[in-house]
């Protein structure tokens, strides 16, 4: 086998590819002579950089630890509290107005007023008026009774006449005369206009008239608030219904819901720690999905209850009843219990 056979250039081949090669860059004149050393002399003098490199697959679970960060600051975000102040804010109340007040107007457009109101309205009134004057009271004067009876039986005639979503929209227009009567004078001049005669002091009760409204008159209750002041004139008017045969009038889950929240959740509504307690069993009892540990610890740490307030917020923690602000609450309700003397 020749040299061309086993594929090594021949003379003639060596003499073409010699000529096609590039010229050799001519060496710089410092460089000519003892470049070798030269070199070798210019590695000595710079300092050694060792080379670092990654274990394998190091850089992927770097990345995929990074990725895993952001997209949990994203889903889980943590509030940074630097005052360290509490979060005990309870307003699920104020939640679904848009969809109450549809409802509210969709009601009162399927049932037109009738006449037989105006008369329950006035007697209501006369009544509302002696419970305001009497108080308690008012259970044991003979007018009063009398004057309850009779409103109390035109409401069962009505329900057997025109059903009892009729005695519910009646009590939804009774609950929006009254709040604008409250809009319109506040609730020193509404306590002597219709409807809202003998209301005032309950609302007032309620804690409504710091919620926004001019007492003096002339300001518009928040939405919430406005709603919350129908439900209560209409929850007095469907007390009326007691003569009703079952299933008696009442308002719906959503605006039931929000009523009774708004006593739960209401700090300085009137209410002492023992009945709101009470309440936030009904609000449970009327939806399973309210958070009960979380607004146990809310009222518990309204009254000045700390260690039951801290137990609270930990078993909220635990049941992913807000856990951040629940652990964040722990904490703080840790820090204002009293060292033992």
């Amino acid at each position: 086998m020749t040299a061309t056979d086993r594929g090594v250039p021949g003379p003639a081949q060596a003499e073409e590819l010699a000529a096609a090669a590039p010229a050799p860059t001519p060496t710089p004149p410092h460089d000519a002579e003892g470049s070798a050393g030269a070199m070798d002399a210019d590695r000595a003098a710079l300092p050694e950089e060792p080379v670092l490199l990654p274990p394998k697959g190091l850089v992927a679970v770097l990345l995929l630890a990074l990725t895993f960060v952001a997209v949990a600051g994203v889903r889980w975000p943590v509030t940074l509290r630097g005052d360290g102040a509490p979060d005990l804010t309870l307003q699920s109340w104020r939640d679904g107005v848009e969809q109450r007040v549809a409802w509210r107007d969709a009601t009162l457009r399927q049932h037109p007023p009738l006449p037989e109101e105006a008369t329950i309205v006035a007697g209501f009134e006369a009544w509302l008026g002696k419970e305001a004057a009497l108080g308690d009271a008012v259970a044991e004067d003979a007018d009063a009774r009398r004057l309850r009876g009779q409103v109390e039986e035109q409401v069962r005639l009505l329900g057997l006449r025109a059903g009892p979503t009729a005695v519910l929209a009646a009590a939804l227009r009774f609950g929006v005369a009254t709040r604008r009567a409250l809009e319109a004078h506040g609730l020193e001049g509404a306590s002597r206009e219709a409807p809202a005669v003998g209301l005032a002091a309950t609302i007032r009760r309620a804690g409504l008239d710091r919620e926004g409204a001019n007492s003096q008159g002339g300001g518009a209750w928040q939405p919430a608030v406005a709603l919350l002041v129908e439900a209560l004139a209409a929850e007095r008017y469907l007390a009326l219904a007691l003569r009703l045969t079952p299933p008696r009038p009442e308002l719906p889950t959503p605006s039931r819901r929000a009523f009774l929240a708004a006593r739960v959740e209401r700090y300085g509504a009137g209410l002492g720690l023992e009945r709101r307690l009470a309440l936030l069993d009904e609000l449970v009892e009327l939806d399973p999905t309210y958070e009960r540990s979380f607004a146990t610890g809310v009222i518990l740490a309204q009254e000045g209850r700390w260690r039951a307030a801290r137990a609270a917020f930990v078993a909220a923690a635990i049941a992913g009843e807000r856990p951040d602000a629940a652990r964040a609450n722990a904490r703080w309700a840790a820090q204002q219990i009293a060292p033992a003397p």
